[in-house]
């Protein structure tokens, strides 16, 4: 069972393999971590792909079947985000983490899914994923706990993104709407009180 602190260390080392700008490593890797919880084969329901989540529709340049290959993937990412100076495509940049749909403003480094990620974890070292190669570490390890060992273990292989996005946050100590919480568990229907229906 793989921890934060390694996932987040692994995404960090595709991107700088894949040649990204190792000033917005941490930045990438949060973005990844936000995006798919570290699950290279991870497929939304809107079509994006990968660690970073590309969207083939947007995207048709890259493979779709490649784009579950981490490398490939980091890759893509690094193109389409100008090599981490243009995060605006990915909507966990926003606080509302959906683009800024429903009123949230961009912000990457602070209150967006991938801020949260991004302030707890940035710093940490570039871990080389089994059998990629050597492990390496490049600068202090500032914001982190004094013991990494505190960071909660959690399992992030699986291939629902949201439900992966949802326990990431919760083990950072964050709650997160979710659709079993909002809704009567019984019938699958949304409490009157809370005023919501399904879209």
């Amino acid at each position: 069972m793989p921890s934060v602190l390694k996932l987040f260390g692994e995404m960090k080392w595709y991107w700088e393999v894949a040649d990204g700008n190792e000033a917005f490593a941490d930045l990438a890797a949060a973005v990844a971590m936000a995006e798919s919880s570290g699950d290279h084969n991870a497929i939304s329901s809107s079509g994006d792909y990968g660690l970073w989540q590309i969207n083939a529709a947007a995207h048709p340049q890259y493979n779709r079947g490649q784009l579950l290959e981490p490398h490939y993937n980091a890759m893509a990412a690094v193109a389409i985000s100008e090599n981490g100076t243009n995060w605006r495509p990915w909507c966990t940049a926003y606080t509302d983490c959906r683009c800024g749909t429903q009123g949230g403003r961009f912000d990457p480094r602070g209150a967006s899914c991938v801020g949260r990620i991004y302030r707890r974890l940035r710093g940490s070292p570039v871990i080389a994923p089994s059998g990629e190669g050597r492990q390496h570490q490049h600068g202090p390890t500032t914001g982190l706990a004094a013991d990494p060992n505190a960071l909660p273990e959690v399992d992030l292989h699986f291939t629902n993104s949201i439900l992966g996005w949802h326990r990431l946050m919760r083990a950072f100590g964050h709650t997160v709407p979710t659709y079993a919480r909002a809704t009567n568990r019984t019938s699958g229907k949304f409490p009157k009180a809370l005023g919501l229906r399904r879209g």
